[in-house]
């Protein structure tokens, strides 16, 4: 049986979802894949890319707008896969206030820029901007940690100068680019002893599946807006935006790497030999191949994986259809399927 008290903290988490449904449709969507659950030991509150877990007591200090900021705030982490990534040799904490900072300015942006949005009573305004003083969502969170690590290393530098006596250095931060940290718990990222991430499933895997995800959500709202003429839903964050693009739109124009790949083994004239007709012309012409070739090596192989909807992978069949009537059935090959990567 749950407590009373428990009881009311999932009514207000199931009400903060309905409200975003109604402002923001993107976040809503998300939050759909999010189990919630309630930790006595965190402090405030934290997510591990599949659950986002409350402290009872740091719930309690939060209104209802700040309980929605909090719960886009701690969804967008985990589809930005920034709970999942591999740090190699960056500093983790470091690396923590960049993801804040890329996430706060993406939310403040779906939020027409209104800063009380981002604002919680008990910390203030959440920090946005990045270390130049732009918006974190005009960058990667990558991005932002190459300026955040070099900003404290100057300040350390900077420290160690002062101590020394030599003098002090003026710092080129911005009030918000502050590195102090943000209100969430980001311990359940770190790796452990072994490098395994103590929350979600891994790099690749989670991020297909939240790409998968935000192209949904992003699907719905598009949907909820136009039947709304525009009204009350903001736009998706910048960085889902980009993501987005970056891992569905092909890199590489496939027809012109398959035109320059079998164009030697289809064409209707050939160098070899010339034409000896033309043998005493100063000009070398090609002669007529008659000999009807065909390419049978070609494999196209088709992702599966949970980044591709079904109707993406009935577009990508498309255009391998489309690529066989484009060389007149002289093509042909095999037609494979793979999840993670393509195997023998």
């Amino acid at each position: 049986m749950f407590s009373k008290e428990t009881l009311q903290i999932v009514k207000r988490l199931q009400k903060a979802r309905l409200s975003l449904m109604q402002k923001q449709p993107f976040y809503a969507v998300l939050l759909l894949h999010m189990q919630f659950s309630l930790d006595p030991m965190c402090e405030t509150a934290y997510t591990d890319g599949k659950r986002i877990a409350f402290s009872p007591d740091f719930m309690e200090t939060l209104s209802d707008t700040e309980l929605e900021f909090v719960l886009m705030h701690e969804v967008l982490h985990a589809a930005l896969n920034h709970c999942g990534r591999t740090l190699d040799s960056y500093d983790f904490d470091d690396f923590n206030i960049a993801c804040d900072i890329v996430v706060n300015s993406n939310i403040l942006y779906s939020c027409n820029m209104d800063i009380s949005s981002i604002t919680l009573k008990n910390y203030g305004e959440s920090m946005h901007l990045a270390p130049d003083g732009k918006e974190g969502y005009l960058y990667t969170a990558e991005e932002v940690y190459d300026q955040v690590h070099a900003l404290n290393l100057r300040k350390k530098k900077s420290e160690k100068s002062r101590k020394a006596g030599i003098g002090k250095e003026k710092s080129k931060s911005t009030d918000q680019a502050r590195v102090d940290g943000g209100f969430d718990d980001h311990t359940y990222w770190e790796p452990d002893d072994n490098g395994q991430k103590q929350g979600g499933d891994g790099d690749s895997e989670m991020r297909d599946v939240w790409l998968q995800r935000m192209i949904e959500a992003t699907d719905i709202t598009a949907r909820i807006e136009k039947r709304k003429s525009g009204k009350g839903c903001g736009p998706a964050p910048l960085g889902a935006q980009r993501l987005i693009k970056e891992l569905t739109e092909p890199q590489t124009d496939w027809r012109t790497v398959l035109d320059t790949f079998i164009q030697e083994e289809i064409t209707d004239y050939s160098f070899n030999p010339p034409d000896r007709r033309f043998q005493d012309s100063p000009f070398l012409l090609p002669d007529y191949n008659e000999k009807d070739e065909s390419v049978k090596d070609i494999l196209f192989m088709i992702d599966t994986s949970a980044s591709m909807s079904d109707h993406m992978i009935t577009q990508a069949y498309s255009e391998i259809c489309g690529a066989i009537r484009q060389f007149n059935g002289k093509l042909q090959g095999w037609l494979g399927f793979f999840d993670a990567e393509v195997i023998e």
